[in-house]
């Protein structure tokens, strides 16, 4: 499950389908089929219908980024399972973490890679894999926390 920044629409999964609505009208906006299989996580966007996801199947791991329920980009990268997914306060990147122990940072409009950090890239120098993350409020910091 998953609620806007804004706390005005939520993501939850029922059976084979995600469902966004809005909380205010209990409306769904729109339904995305979940992947058999797949582990996947999402999140929703501060101000837009924007919704990411990340999708581990054993060989295929991969966010997709959706806006009013059409999905807008599929990007590849990490070569172990996402384990942790955030778009920054100001809704213009998503960053993902990993089994792999990478952090990458992808353009939220293109879905384009814009940066990876392995653990010699990181404050501190983390060993392990990605457990989660957290932007500051102003996103100018992004924290994690390792397995």
């Amino acid at each position: 499950m998953a609620i806007s920044p804004a706390g005005d629409r939520t993501a939850s999964l029922h059976g084979k389908i995600i469902r966004i609505y809005d909380l205010e009208t209990g409306e769904i906006l729109y339904t995305v089929d979940k992947y058999p299989r797949a582990q996947e996580t999402f999140v929703l966007c501060q101000e837009t219908e924007v919704f990411v996801r990340s999708r581990n199947l054993p060989k295929h791991r991969a966010i997709e980024i959706w806006q009013a329920g059409e999905l807008r980009h599929t990007s590849l990268g990490h070569e172990g399972e996402i384990t942790a997914l955030v778009i920054s306060p100001d809704s213009q990147v998503i960053a993902t973490g990993s089994a792999d122990t990478t952090i990458k940072i992808w353009n939220l409009e293109t879905g384009k890679l814009i940066c990876t950090f392995g653990s010699h890239l990181t404050w501190g120098s983390h060993k392990g894999g990605i457990a989660s993350l957290a932007f500051s409020p102003i996103a100018q910091t992004l924290a994690l926390q390792q397995f």
